[in-house]
């Protein structure tokens, strides 16, 4: 996802699906208040959204062991794939607005 979610979003992030995230209240509000992704890609949304409004991601490395191996299904990354490509669309048609 990595690869993808910086060819569409143009940020540099490493792992867009981790389960880790902090935000402050104030710009939780902001990046999910109108977020349309409601599926694999909804992680990939809330950062794009973080850039454009500005708002700084830092990744923080966690030491943390799965208790199962990730398991990423084909249509779980076609799904993935056409998350990105209507987002990037939405946003730049301005269809989808922050």
């Amino acid at each position: 996802a990595r690869n993808l979610f910086q060819l569409f979003c143009m940020a540099d992030v490493y792992d867009t699906e981790c389960v880790f995230k902090l935000y402050t209240r104030a710009a939780a509000r902001r990046i999910f208040s109108n977020l349309h992704v409601q599926s694999i890609g909804a992680d990939c949304e809330a950062i794009f959204r973080a850039g454009l409004l500005g708002i700084p991601v830092k990744e923080v490395a966690v030491a943390w062991a799965p208790t199962s191996p990730k398991d990423v299904r084909s249509a779980s990354a076609l799904q993935l794939v056409r998350d990105l490509i209507v987002m990037r669309a939405a946003y730049a048609l301005r269809v989808w607005t922050l």
